[in-house]
């Protein structure tokens, strides 16, 4: 629904000026197709080797059935941003001005759990918040390592997140504090109003209640730290 509606367009218009995106976490390429149609150059880094094959597929029958011509380039990765290995071993090998982190998320289940609860730990989230709500924690912890790469790379970053309300900077309940941590100079805040689609999965609460609808107002904010 995001990209049927132009919403991932509006989250790479935001990043006029740069010149080369690393994406954290491409998913299935709707994000890194609509980055490339954008004129960026794109280093896109997802974890799941299916979501990879896909976004490849996607931008190259975009390339071969579309008139539009992409200007920018890609490069796909098969990593998790979040192990030391990456840091380590890949990040220095990349050259980007731009880290972009959107609407992280992903499944949970038991080796999620094997692999993340300690880390997650480490990072100081409680074994409550993460046994109440996992995902949130999950990406919670993502966000902070996407924020930990740019801060390495003295570069922007762009968080895109989804929420029930604006986020300004009167009402910010997490960024400003990785700005803080992070040491970033200036922080800036887009909302744009859409909609999500919710069948299946956990049911989405907002202000403690539950929302059962199919289609969902949100707002999707773009968080840009330099």
């Amino acid at each position: 629904a995001f990209f049927e509606h132009g919403d991932y367009k509006w989250m790479a218009r935001q990043l006029r000026g740069y010149k080369t995106v690393l994406e954290l976490g491409c998913g299935t390429g709707q994000s890194t197709l609509s980055l490339l149609q954008q004129g960026l150059n794109v280093i896109a880094v997802d974890k799941n080797p299916s979501c990879l094959s896909l976004a490849r597929k996607r931008v190259e029958e975009f390339q071969s059935s579309n008139s539009e011509t992409i200007n920018g380039t890609v490069q796909f990765i098969e990593a998790d941003y979040s192990e030391p290995d990456f840091v380590k071993n890949i990040l220095d090998a990349l050259n980007f001005d731009v880290v972009v982190c959107w609407n992280v998320g992903t499944y949970w289940d038991k080796n999620m759990v094997g692999k993340y609860i300690k880390p997650m730990l480490e990072y100081g989230l409680t074994e409550n918040q993460i046994k109440c709500n996992p995902e949130s924690s999950y990406g919670e912890y993502m966000l902070w390592k996407a924020c930990q790469i740019a801060a390495l790379k003295s570069c922007a970053i762009q968080i895109v997140d989804r929420s029930a309300e604006k986020v300004t900077k009167l009402h910010d309940p997490y960024y400003k504090r990785l700005k803080k941590e992070f040491l970033f100079k200036t922080i800036h805040y887009e909302n744009h109003e859409t909609y999500t689609l919710s069948s299946t999965g956990r049911i989405l609460t907002v202000k403690g209640r539950k929302v059962d609808a199919t289609r969902i107002k949100i707002y999707l904010v773009s968080i840009m730290m330099k």
